[in-house]
């Protein structure tokens, strides 16, 4: 029936796929059988560590290298580091066990290395996934960390309390390549997760917790996305917004089914290398009032007594997921990064689903309408939003083989989301819904209407482009987003969706 529906439809139209906004996956890691050789990859090499003198340097203007010694560093950050413990900002342990160097007191102490990282394989798990749309549902592997219990752990300035390094006790780092992030531009990470406390510590105060975060930097001067500068003085640097972008999940499923894997979407945006720098010098860095990290030597082996407490801030970046629970088992699939405005498009039959992300006045403005007409849904006009579909078995490259589809109406609903709903066609005397399953592929762009009743503004921080302070003056209007993918839901979600 599929080569029938396509008879007596609109005229083929393409979508503008060079269109330098579109959404853009920047990478995928689902833990199959490429993970081998992808966690291995060498992105960079680090060969200099710039540090500003802390006597006497105020504004972080002056710096001083210090240089590494002939293959200190020669394996260079790799892929991911894999899961590593950093205390106060003291030890790196990377993926191949070799400890960093820096820190010898602490010798080769296994339980330096609580917990045990392990790829999964679970033939069950090939489906386990397909109800997010995903279109593998899952694969054959899972990435699974185990944690111990770091409480034992002591060095020669005495013992280390947990709460000092507790967003980044343990973590799986992901080194991106150069060019993957970009200026001014939003990021959607999306990963799936469960957690579930190990037999016998079900009573152990501290609940499962896995933190996200898009950073930028390297091991001891690493620092999430910011909103823009922190600063007091409005006239040097007018913005203010000290916040960061990090996401924490804490309530799992996890202590009464370890059977159900959760979705997680967390948004993020990268300003500007500048602003970056800015506020990780004037946001200062989360050990140093415990204890100032120092080498005592530099790279020739000479006393040097500086304190390297101000590390200027490379130009590198990594997605970070924090496993800081003991007593946990943690397991990880499917972790992509996502250039792009929106927390992402779903469908199920004739119904999609679009989440726009960031917190915005949608809801507002439904509850509104709602007062006015008593009708708790707002209805877009159709020129604000286009659907084209990819026929199965085509070259996406090829204009014919793109369709504009046939859409009902798109609605702003009370739950927060916007809904879109295909036409009904006839065939052979009955009537049906075109279904977004029967194509390969479908693409959504979405303008931000302008009439005051339906166009979306960001509400709450933190919201992207902090440091465009027109933008912000004119109300903080959601941007247009183009060319979304979407992923099917096989099982029907949001089913209660409904339209006039």
């Amino acid at each position: 029936m599929a080569g029938l529906l396509l008879m007596g439809l609109p005229v083929l139209a393409q979508p503008d796929l060079t269109n330098p906004n579109s959404a853009k996956e920047v990478f995928r890691q689902d833990f199959e059988a490429s993970w081998d050789a992808w966690k291995t990859t060498k992105i960079d090499e680090i060969n200099e560590i710039q540090y500003y003198v802390k006597e006497g340097d105020t504004d972080g203007a002056s710096f001083t290298p210090w240089t590494a010694a002939d293959g200190e560093w020669a394996k260079g950050p790799i892929r991911t580091d894999s899961i590593i413990p950093i205390y106060n900002g003291e030890m790196t342990v990377i993926d191949s066990g070799e400890k960093a160097k820096g820190n010898e007191e602490w010798g080769d102490d296994p339980e330096l290395y609580p917990g045990s990282t392990t790829i999964i394989e679970d033939l069950d798990h090939k489906t386990e996934l397909s109800q997010f749309g995903e279109a593998d549902g899952g694969g054959t592997h899972y990435f699974q960390f185990i944690s111990d219990t770091v409480k034992k752990i002591n060095s020669g300035n005495g013992a280390y309390s947990n709460h000092l390094a507790a967003r980044y006790r343990r973590n799986l780092f992901v080194r991106l390549k150069p060019g993957d992030i970009e200026q001014n531009s939003s990021y959607r990470l999306t990963f799936y997760v469960k957690a579930k406390t190990l037999p016998g510590h079900e009573d152990y105060s501290a609940s499962p917790t896995v933190y996200a975060d898009v950073m930028r930097g390297y091991y001891h001067a690493e620092k999430p996305f910011s909103m823009g500068y922190i600063s007091n003085d409005k006239n040097t640097h007018p913005y203010e917004y000290s916040n960061t972008f990090e996401y924490t999940k804490d309530n799992f499923y996890e202590d009464k089914d370890w059977d159900n894997w959760e979705k997680v979407t967390f948004m993020t945006y990268y300003t500007t290398d500048s602003i970056a720098e800015y506020f990780m010098f004037k946001d200062g860095y989360w050990w140093a009032d415990d204890h100032a990290w120092t080498w005592s030597k530099d790279a020739a082996g000479n006393t040097t007594g500086k304190d390297l407490s101000y590390i200027v801030q490379p130009n590198k970046y990594f997605v970070r997921l924090g496993f800081p629970a003991d007593y946990t088992k943690y397991a990880v699939d499917n972790l992509s990064l996502t250039k792009s405005w929106i927390a992402g498009c779903e469908y199920h039959g004739d119904k999609m689903r679009v989440d726009f992300g960031y917190k915005n006045n949608l809801g507002e403005l439904v509850a509104a309408e709602k007062k006015r007409t008593g009708v708790d849904q707002i209805e877009i006009p159709a020129e604000n939003f286009q659907v084209w579909c990819l026929q199965k078995g085509k070259d996406p490259a090829e204009a014919s083989s793109w369709f504009a589809m046939p859409m009902r109406s798109a609605e702003y609903h009370a739950d927060g989301y916007m809904y879109m709903f295909t036409k009904f066609y006839e065939f052979e005397g009955a009537e049906y819904a075109y279904q977004f399953g029967d194509y390969d592929k479908v693409l959504v762009s979405f303008q931000n209407p302008t009439d005051s009743k339906t166009q979306l503004k960001y509400t709450d921080t933190p919201f992207p482009k902090g440091n465009d302070s027109t933008w912000i003056k004119e109300g903080k209007v959601v941007p247009d987003f183009v060319n979304e993918m979407r992923l099917p839901l096989l099982t029907p979600m949001f089913s209660m969706a409904y339209t006039q």
